[in-house]
């Protein structure tokens, strides 16, 4: 019987891992940023029923763009990051964003 290491290197080499993989996608949105909440935001919020205290997380924000530029230097393919626009007469749209693994 095979070892482990060696099965795995045998599928690397077959490429079945490769295209396992190509199949992930990261998907991701947040609202529309405006024009002065760029980078990384702040938000303050209980975030759950019966939390004592408020919790402070941090919100990336940017715009399409760079959200491209971003999952592109980090071996993203196939990017599209696009600003969804608002329903009605809402201010702000939706930024959604797809990348596919490489």
């Amino acid at each position: 019987m095979q070892d482990s290491a060696g099965m795995c290197a045998k599928q690397l080499r077959s490429g079945l891992l490769h295209r396992v993989c190509r199949l992930a996608r990261f998907v991701f949105s947040h609202a529309e940023p405006g024009p002065d909440a760029y980078g990384p935001q702040q938000m303050r919020g209980k975030w759950r029923e019966g939390r004592e205290r408020e919790l402070t997380v941090l919100r990336w924000q940017y715009t399409p763009e760079t959200w491209a530029d971003l999952l592109k230097h980090s071996g993203f393919a196939h990017v599209d990051a696009r600003i969804v626009p608002p329903p009605g007469d809402e201010a702000l749209g939706t930024l959604l964003v797809r990348a596919d693994v490489a």
